[in-house]
């Protein structure tokens, strides 16, 4: 039973981090498209937060392949980072 409910929890986090990953890669998008736009250091600031929003990205993808190992993951559709 314990197992169950530490299987669901797990579930409701991989779950939600797509929600969140979806809504932050919209933000970087916006972002990136005023980068030009700004002076050098609000350029670098804004540089810095795309690098940490890819390291984000890569731990996510390790995240959902380790998903996929347990017995939902199979039957979940995991989106495909891209970088």
């Amino acid at each position: 039973c314990q197992n169950n409910v530490v299987l669901f929890s797990f579930l409701m986090v991989v779950t939600e981090s797509m929600k969140i990953y979806r809504a932050t890669n919209d933000g970087v998008l916006n972002m990136l498209d005023k980068f030009f736009e700004t002076d050098v250091v609000v350029a670098q600031q804004l540089f810095d937060m795309y690098k940490l929003s890819l390291q984000h990205a890569e731990e996510l993808q390790e995240l959902y392949q380790f998903s996929k190992s347990l017995a939902f993951g199979s039957t979940m559709e995991f989106p495909k980072l891209e970088q």
